[in-house]
Order: C-alpha cells, then structure tokens, then sequence
C-alpha cells in the first residue's frame, strides 16, 4: 500500500505520518501492494477529521472519523475499515481482481448505507422521498430502462415538492453493449433527461464518479430535483 498523506490546517509530524502507516497498514492483507491510500487530516476548531479514500478497479473505499484528538480519529477509521472488510478476507485483492463481485456485498455491510431492495423503480422514488424527510440522503440506483418506468414518480413527487435525489444509473445500449434490445433506450436516455431539465454526470472512471456523485448531491439540493450519473458500459 502505497500512503498519500495531506493535511488542512494542520501539520503533518512525523508522529501523526506514522500513527496512519502503522494503522491502516494493518489493512494491507485486502489490498494489492501498488494500492494508493488518500489520506487527508484536517482540523477545524476542537474537530480533528481524518477521511480515507482508497481506489479500486470499479470501486472506491472510503470512510471519515471526527473527533477531539486526531489520534483517537486514526484509531476509529481503521476500524471502520477493518470492520467493512473483515467479511472478504477470502476475498484478496489482486491485479485481476474483479471489483464488480465486491460491490453488492460492501453496500449491505457499510454502516451509513441503509440498502432498500424494490421491485419496481417508481417504489423506490417513493422510499427515497421518505427518507429524505427522515433526515436521509436519498440516491437510487437503477438500469436506464427503469427510468422510463420512473417518469411520473420524478416528475409529480420529487420534483414538485422540490426533493433531492441522486440516480446512479446503469447506462446500457451504449457504446459496446451486446443485445441490441437494450440499445434505442440507451439511445433515448440522455434525451429523457434533458427534456425533464434534469442535470446528469457521465464519468468515466471510479475517481471522476466520486467526485461527480458529491457534485451530483449538491446540484440537487440547489436545484430541488433529480440529478444523475450515467454509467455507460465502457466504464466498467
């Protein structure tokens, strides 16, 4: 593992470079050694944060701890960590590592995640309004056909009563897809979406779609509704 360690409005001692390497280096056994660890620690009046990012092939681990002694933060988020992995340890990661068949597994294990199965697309917009008036952070994700089935429920709800909303959308009938069923709704779901006016992303790596998920988040609080990021085949 690879550690990359930057600081805001704190210096980065010796002491405190040490105490992440020592700590997250336990973690070294789920990760391939050319991994890249992002580490920043920042502090902000008596809070003292440290948020880890780390890189995989089609996924990002992440997790952020606050507290009054930046010590005792480095404690938490390793454990956070460790706690998320511990399930795949038979699972290490390698250079072949197929990152696809971690995901499913990690959401249902993440502690700030709250995964809510649907059988229809529309249901889940209807949950996601709940648990925004709940105190939630709201964000569905579905294939591009199921946003045709999710018209009505985006416009008439989520959009009238001015709800934010993150959709991660599955963007099949692009570039490289294989059954030509699935091709004239890729073809149609950008157009969809600007004929509702709703703002979409189209990241093409796992680095931009984070940052482009937390973008997403606050264009649809500022707007009020939906905002998407379009996963095309060619990502994965």
């Amino acid at each position: 593992m690879r550690f990359i360690i930057t600081g805001r409005n704190i210096d980065i001692t010796e002491g405190l470079k040490s105490a992440v390497e020592e700590k997250l280096g336990k973690l070294d056994r789920f990760f391939a050694p050319e991994t890249e660890v992002n580490v920043t620690l920042s502090v902000e009046k008596e809070r003292q944060k440290i948020e880890v990012t780390i890189p995989v092939k089609g996924n990002i681990i992440r997790s952020e701890q606050v507290s009054s002694d930046m010590y005792v933060s480095i404690d938490l988020v390793e454990e956070v960590i460790e706690r998320q992995l511990k399930k795949y340890k038979n699972k290490l990661i390698d250079k072949k590592r197929n990152a696809a068949d971690f995901a499913p597994e990690y959401v249902d294990e993440d502690e700030e995640i709250m995964h809510v199965p649907v059988t229809r697309e529309e249901e889940g917009i209807g949950i996601c309004a709940g648990a925004y008036m709940g105190g939630r952070k709201p964000a569905i994700l579905m294939q591009n056909s199921g946003l045709g089935n999710s018209i009505n429920a985006l416009k008439s709800l989520t959009e009238l009563y001015n709800f934010p909303l993150v959709i991660i959308i599955s963007h099949r009938g692009t570039e490289g897809e294989t059954i030509c069923g699935q091709i004239p709704m890729g073809e149609s779901t950008p157009r969809l979406l600007n004929a509702m006016d709703f703002h979409f992303f189209e990241p093409t790596n796992p680095e931009t779609a984070y940052e482009d998920v937390k973008n997403a988040w606050k264009l649809s609080i500022e707007e009020g509704k939906p905002v998407s990021v379009l996963l095309e085949i060619k990502y994965w």
